[in-house]
């Protein structure tokens, strides 16, 4: 990388870390190792109650800011990190994640360059930690990214120009941490929400394509995603029933909007999210669970297949391989 990249624009990583002493080590020592070296790193400790302190404490780089506060959810800590940041360019980092060395440089020259992107994500590798898998995130959610138009602006790089809401709602594809943007989009889009526990960044998205703002993405895989058994995305009623509520926001900041248009889309969501509870809850024998899932599931529009997981969940768990599914 020429000299010149390293005294670029000031980039900050932003951190929010709970109970992963080593895991936000490695984190860390991911952004020491960057190719960019114009960068300050915010780490807000949520209350952790492990090592993590005693080992954030003994960095002594200069550029390093530790943080810490009483526990009250990522999206705070992401907020109160924020809050803390002097950069022209806001990255934010997992404690859980591995960004490659050349990630920052590769994101910073084309902020730099190509003018019209407030946020530009990257493609990257899953790995779970529990069965040794890897897998390519943009492979896997091929089908929904696909559905967007896009202009190419490099040659691995693409502008979205339309229906970006609309696939994001097939899938969610971006990774907080694959992700830079600039720090003044904030004024237009408000904090991330601070009711919201694991989905925030969901919904913080969703917020930003209804105010138009422009999205690139880069078909380079940047950043390691470790999959634990710990991580969000494992948790199953629990983490299905936060990102229902996170879609609840969604409808209603698209209602405010005045998008009409993706109301239906928006609540059809919800209801298939609603029907995936009721399989869940049924296979772990929760009935009452079940049967509160499907009368919200009928708040928006009963299907046959909704109905069919409640008679199961209602027999019990071992009907549901009569569905095949």
């Amino acid at each position: 990388m020429p000299a010149s990249m390293s005294k670029g624009p000031l980039v900050s990583v932003i951190t929010p870390t709970f109970n992963r002493a080593k895991l936000v080590a490695q984190a860390i020592d991911s952004v020491r190792q960057q190719t960019y070296q114009c960068w300050e790193m915010i780490i807000w400790d949520d209350g952790s109650t492990d090592e993590t302190p005693r080992i954030l404490q003994g960095y002594t780089d200069p550029r390093i800011q530790y943080c810490r506060g009483v526990n009250r959810g990522q999206a705070f800590a992401r907020n109160q990190a924020i809050a803390k940041a002097h950069g022209k360019y806001l990255a934010l980092l997992d404690d859980d994640d591995l960004w490659k060395p050349h990630k920052l440089a590769r994101q910073v020259e084309l902020m730099e360059t190509i003018h019209p992107i407030d946020i530009l994500f990257s493609n990257f590798e899953n790995v779970d930690t529990v069965t040794g898998q890897t897998t390519v995130s943009f492979d896997a959610n091929w089908k929904a990214i696909s559905r967007m138009k896009t202009e190419r602006v490099d040659e691995m790089v693409n502008m979205i120009a339309e229906g970006f809401l609309e696939s994001f709602l097939q899938k969610n594809f971006i990774l907080p941490s694959s992700t830079i943007m600039r720090k003044g989009i904030l004024d237009t889009t408000g904090p991330f929400n601070e009711e919201l526990r694991g989905t925030e960044d969901m919904e913080y998205w969703w917020r930003c394509g209804l105010r138009e703002l422009r999205f690139g993405y880069l078909n380079e895989a940047l950043v390691t995603r470790r999959v634990g058994r710990d991580n969000f995305c494992r948790n199953g009623a629990r983490s299905l029933s936060e990102v229902i509520k996170a879609l609840g926001y969604c409808l209603k900041e698209t209602s405010e909007a005045g998008r009409d248009d993706l109301i239906s889309s928006v609540r059809r969501t919800i209801g298939m999210s609603w029907e995936q509870l009721i399989k869940i809850y049924g296979l772990e024998g929760g009935r009452k669970e079940a049967v509160r899932a499907f009368r919200k599931r009928c708040e928006y529009g009963l299907t046959l297949r909704a109905l069919a997981l409640m008679v199961c969940a209602a027999a019990g768990p071992w009907t549901f391989k009569s569905l095949g599914k």
